[in-house]
């Protein structure tokens, strides 16, 4: 959150234009919501938000959201979120889709979170691409579209989602909305294992391996191909000696 009030300072004063008084009861917020005093981040971002600050209308949308300063409302939260929203701001545009798509402040409607989504999406926003790409890998609100999950997914997987790196690797796994390809695949599942991603971790151990005339050999296969071989010379070697043994065998008697 602290991380996030921060770079809605800049871009919010840049694209909505924020007076300097707004911007004063804005940072007045965060200073108090970093020190951990929410209850008076609530206050200092309430005139602001009244006023049509879109950054302090957010603020407060996450506040009721995580029940900091405030018993934990997710209406209330939609409420903030919707006024962001509605002024283009792509993180509440993201924001209230969610709720939209979890039922959380409003019935659940698909239709609406898929449509929010694409308002924040659109604006480069990276959850909301990875969760509008869900949305049509699912055909939660939109017409079921691997092609376009896959398109989406990337865009969010490009900035460094780590769900979407996981999920597009998944995809490049299977073969649903890309190409089939497992290099493809490895690389987007060891960029979201870099992240700490558990369950990368494992499709990467499973699938990490080398292409060999043009044909995807995983290095579990190569080990495994490699002992049967040792085996096979083994066995061979055995042989050998065997029948060696037994021609001085018979040359002796």
């Amino acid at each position: 959150m602290k991380s996030l009030l921060g770079h809605m300072v800049c871009a919010c004063v840049l694209v909505l234009g924020i007076s300097s008084s707004g911007q004063a009861g804005f940072e007045e917020g965060r200073a108090a919501y970093d020190r951990g005093n929410y209850a008076q981040a609530l206050v200092e971002f309430g005139k602001p938000a009244e006023q049509g600050d879109a950054r302090a209308q957010l603020a407060l949308g996450m506040m009721y959201s995580e029940g900091r300063g405030v018993p934990k409302d997710d209406a209330q939260a939609v409420v903030w979120y919707r006024k962001a929203a509605e002024q283009g701001l792509a993180k509440a545009q993201s924001e209230l889709g969610s709720h939209y798509s979890k039922g959380l402040g409003v019935p659940r409607n698909d239709a609406e979170a898929a449509r929010w989504f694409r308002k924040a999406a659109e604006q480069g926003q990276a959850k909301a691409q990875f969760n509008l790409g869900s949305m049509y890998a699912a055909g939660r609100g939109v017409p079921k579209n691997e092609v376009q999950a896959a398109v989406w997914c990337r865009k969010a997987a490009e900035q460094g989602d780590v769900n979407a790196q996981f999920t597009l690797g998944t995809m490049y796994g299977d073969g649903k909305g890309v190409p089939q390809d497992y290099r493809e695949a490895v690389q987007w599942f060891r960029k979201a294992a870099e992240q700490g991603h558990e369950y990368a971790r494992l499709e990467l151990d499973r699938l990490d391996g080398v292409e060999i005339a043009g044909q995807w050999v995983t290095y579990k296969e190569l080990w495994v191909a490699g002992g049967v071989v040792c085996v096979a010379l083994a066995w061979g070697v055995l042989r050998i000696m065997n029948r060696r043994k037994k021609v001085a065998s018979d040359t002796g008697s």
